[in-house]
């Protein structure tokens, strides 16, 4: 059986945020897919309707998923760490992508994706106690 460490207060925090950046990214996806059909953000974004409904449904899965797999941060599980930790580095990834490509609220919105990516994986590997945390559950 594993050696159960109490869980410390930047993995409690870890979790919090691993949620709202699967919030973010839902509602970043919503955001980009609400534009899909408006012309000239087409146009100033140089992207086709297909290309950002792609971009916004992946957005809205991987941030359902994110939600899912942070709240099993709690229990210490290695998997769900991995799982979260691989997830917001793509969430970096669409988050960079949205600040170089997109404009007005969808870039207000990638900005705060980016911001959360950055802060989930400090707590998520960064932080002593966290790595402490998850190698002893």
């Amino acid at each position: 059986m594993a050696n159960e460490t109490r869980r410390p207060l930047g993995v409690t925090l870890l979790i919090v945020f691993v949620v709202l950046e699967g919030i973010v990214s839902v509602v970043h996806g919503i955001d980009v897919f609400s534009a899909r059909h408006d012309t000239q953000f087409l146009v100033k974004n140089h992207m086709t309707s297909g290309e950002l409904t792609w971009l916004a449904l992946t957005a809205i899965g991987i941030g359902v998923v994110i939600i899912l797999v942070g709240l099993g941060l709690g229990t210490g599980s290695g998997v769900a760490r991995f799982l979260v930790g691989l997830f917001t580095v793509i969430e970096l990834g669409f988050g960079i992508y949205g600040i170089v490509k997109y404009s007005g609220s969808q870039q207000a919105t990638a900005i705060g994706m980016t911001v959360l990516a950055l802060v989930v994986l400090y707590l998520l590997y960064g932080s002593r106690k966290s790595r402490e945390f998850f190698a002893n559950n």
